[in-house]
């Protein structure tokens, strides 16, 4: 998950919420990944599958989380 943080998570023209990005949203991004990868880490049901699998479905739970727009971006599909 931190590879794709670095790589980048959020973009400039990401909407929140319908509106513009406020500067806050990458911190929020960071925490909410951290706490799905508590999650999957409490619980060995997701051992079966792959972590760049479980990197990308956490990536995407936390902008859904967020309320971010697109949910998931072209950048992020090639990155993924």
């Amino acid at each position: 998950v931190n590879y794709y943080i670095c790589k980048g998570a959020t973009f400039n023209s990401d909407l929140w919420q319908s509106r513009p990005m406020i500067e806050k949203i990458p911190k929020y991004i960071r925490k909410y990944t951290e706490f799905f990868c508590n999650l999957t880490l409490q619980d060995h049901a997701f051992q079966k599958y792959l972590p760049t699998h479980l990197a990308a479905a956490i990536l995407l739970a936390s902008r859904t989380a967020l309320h971010l727009y697109p949910r998931w971006r072209p950048e992020l599909v090639r990155l993924t």
